[in-house]
């Protein structure tokens, strides 16, 4: 059976039989992309359908073999930030309750943000305050027992 090869633009070419399509396939002038049309029936099909085709690889378009692709930096803000969000939740928590544990988590918190480039300052701050609170707190109970 014989094809009239469409191109985009509408254009019909030939018609050709099964071994020069073949041929123009391996060429790279026939995409499975474009439209077969029979030369009898006129039905049309894709020239990837068509059975005993084999296309050859586009010119240019795709990796060298061989070649990997390179590897994304999975460090970045949103990391950072949510090790600051942990950093001053555990802050406040220091200073209301159990200062010493939570401090210390946020300090982990805050050191970890600053690492991954972000300014941890005010988490940092907040857990000192946590602690010197609970300090403050510790001598003021310990004056009014000897009191």
């Amino acid at each position: 059976m014989r094809y009239f090869v469409i191109s985009d633009d509408g254009s019909r070419y030939g018609p050709a039989d099964l071994a020069t399509l073949k041929q123009w396939a391996q060429e790279g002038r026939l995409l499975g992309t474009q439209y077969l049309e029979e030369e009898t029936g006129g039905r049309r099909i894709l020239a990837a359908e068509l059975t005993g085709l084999t296309f050859a690889p586009p010119a240019g378009g795709g990796y060298a073999p061989g070649a990997a692709a390179a590897a994304y930096p999975r460090q970045g803000f949103a990391d950072a930030s949510k090790d600051m969000n942990q950093g001053w939740i555990f802050g406040v928590l220091s200073i209301f309750c159990c200062p010493i544990i939570f401090a210390y988590f946020g300090l982990q918190a805050a050191k970890r943000a600053e690492e991954k480039g972000a300014n941890a300052t005010g988490p940092k701050v907040l857990c000192y305050l946590g602690i010197g609170l609970w300090i403050l707190n510790v001598i003021f109970r310990l004056a009014t027992l000897r009191g």
